[in-house]
């Protein structure tokens, strides 16, 4: 087995480092202090919290496959730890998530436990270098369809579903976006919607987004049959049993429905890339698909400038030289 460069390195590893984590309890301990300051200091949210506790199982669950007495040097093995996920399957975006999942713990020690972090000299696992996973256009008609024609139990049923798919696809909204809305959040009126605390930085920004004419038309008819449901919760998305908005594992499973109805493997997340996509594929200005988007870059927004294979061809046949 290939010795890693962590093990080498002259500055991470201190008599200081070594007694402060010198096994996995009081690593622990300290990964523990660490999430209740991303928490009330930083403000991250939830679902990053959730990521890092996620990150940290696995980095634990590799420190465990050695013998104790290796701890204090596999605790700064970043490589070893990406090989040992790597063998195990894991994918290069995995492998990469991980890495960046959990560099403020490590940034954290940094900062406040005074050790060299090994973050400074190892770069994360590689990417693929591909495009951004959205669905052609005709394909999004069809999930959308999928959803509206499934043989659902009720109407209410039918027009939640549909309400989701549309959200994600007209509104580009994240998961967590879509899960967290308010019935406030949504003006008809105005045709706006307003996601609070999205994903970003000291508890998420606010942006607003647009109301499409066609998402208009599926939101009202969803909030008809919510009303005559008489549900008295604030979510916009509400469970048949409780009348509170739906929980993750309820999203999940309407998700699958639609997924298998439409037979077209589709990821929530690509709903929101067709969203971006389309939208810079219409010509919209590339500063405002960032906005819509909730993007803090236009770096990131700018990833999205793909086209359809279709599209391609379409303007190759236009070239004349003649």
């Amino acid at each position: 087995m290939p010795v890693s460069r962590a093990a080498s390195l002259p500055n991470v590893l201190t008599d200081t480092t070594v007694s402060l984590y010198a096994n996995l309890r009081a690593l622990d301990k300290r990964h523990q202090e660490f999430m209740e300051y991303a928490e009330g200091v930083l403000g991250h949210s939830e679902d990053t919290r959730r990521n890092y506790k996620g990150t940290y199982d696995n980095f634990r669950k590799y420190l465990s496959s050695y013998p104790p007495t290796e701890f204090s040097h596999r605790v700064f093995d970043l490589e070893g730890w990406t090989a040992w996920n790597r063998k195990r399957g894991l994918a290069p975006v995995t492998l990469n998530t991980y890495w960046r999942q959990l560099r403020p713990f490590f940034q954290d020690l940094e900062k406040r436990d005074g050790i060299q972090n090994p973050y400074q000299f190892m770069k994360p696992p590689s990417l693929p270098s591909s495009l951004p996973k959205a669905r052609s256009m005709e394909e999004c008609k069809h999930i959308l369809a999928a959803a509206e024609n499934f043989d659902w139990p009720t109407t209410y049923e039918r027009w939640r579903a549909t309400g989701i798919i549309g959200t994600l696809l007209y509104a580009g909204l994240r998961r967590r976006e879509v899960l967290r809305l308010q019935f406030n959040d949504v003006d008809l009126n105005a045709n706006t919607i307003r996601i609070n605390k999205g994903k970003g930085r000291a508890g998420g920004k606010d942006r607003v987004v647009a109301i499409a004419p066609e998402l208009r038309d599926i939101l009202s008819r969803y909030i008809i049959e919510h009303r005559r449901r008489g549900f008295a919760g604030p979510g916009l998305f509400s469970s048949m049993d409780t009348g509170q908005g739906i929980s993750l594992a309820t999203f999940r499973r309407i998700i699958e429905k639609i997924r298998r109805a439409s037979g077209i493997k589709f990821s929530v997340h690509s709903l929101r890339h067709s969203f971006i996509t389309m939208l810079l594929s219409n010509g919209v200005p590339i500063h405002v698909a960032r906005d819509l988007a909730g993007h803090s870059s236009i770096v990131t927004t700018a990833g999205y400038l793909r086209v359809f294979d279709e599209d391609k061809q379409k303007q190759v046949r236009k070239l004349s030289f003649r």
